[in-house]
């Protein structure tokens, strides 16, 4: 299998036959926007209109998943997506592989999704993303393992955040979320330090093809 195809079969996985999962290349040039989109990166440089392109491309990957007919993703202000009318979705990227995953509106109140490559949190990032609680709960693995357990939590964090934001419109820290992950069951609770839209609801993670993917509904 392609390495984007194990990405796909991971994410839909985690995500279940409700969502469509689109999964692209943000290093490939090209078209793929429709008119509507392209004003966003009209003074992007490459990097950006390469991912940009691939996330909207990806959308309607999806969008073909779910046997929906192609439409435009345009840019808030704030840059977050605007999904159109009875939809939900999440895009996100790394440098290799851009994910989207989609669903009607009934499903879920909204969704954020994660892609990271699978390798070590830099150490002075840690102090930065992981609460005192988090820190501990990586103390007790294996140094072979605690960096990388640390960019989960990074990851799970990133998925949180674009779950809520949709909702909340809050640009929260990354101190006012804890998470709790389930290596057994690839879960993870996400508490957050005040009362909050997202509650205590539980996310899914998978690493799949050399990444960390994580994914949060709030219900």
């Amino acid at each position: 299998m392609t390495r984007q195809a194990v990405v796909a079969d991971a994410l839909q996985n985690l995500l279940g036959p409700d969502f469509g999962i689109g999964v692209t290349d943000p290093t490939e040039a090209g078209g793929g926007l429709w008119p509507q989109e392209t004003p966003a990166i009209a003074k992007a440089v490459r990097k950006r209109r390469l991912e940009f392109t691939a996330g909207r491309v990806a959308a309607r990957q999806a969008m073909a998943e779910l046997g929906l007919p192609p439409q435009p993703v345009l840019q808030a202000p704030d840059r977050a997506p605007l999904w159109p009318t009875g939809m939900i979705g999440s895009i996100a990227h790394c440098d290799r592989v851009c994910i989207a995953a989609i669903a009607l509106s009934g499903t879920a109140r909204s969704i954020g999704i994660d892609i990271e490559p699978d390798t070590a949190l830099p150490a002075d990032l840690e102090q930065i993303i992981c609460t005192p609680n988090e820190r501990r709960w990586l103390d007790r693995h294996p140094l072979a393992d605690r960096d990388r357990l640390a960019k989960l939590i990074f990851s799970c964090k990133e998925s949180v955040y674009k779950a809520q934001y949709p909702l909340t419109g809050e640009m929260i820290g990354f101190e006012m979320v804890e998470i709790q992950p389930d290596l057994a069951r690839h879960s993870f609770l996400a508490l957050p330090s005040k009362k909050s839209v997202f509650g205590r609801l539980s996310g899914q993670f998978a690493f799949a093809g050399g990444f960390i993917l994580t994914c949060y509904r709030i219900l």
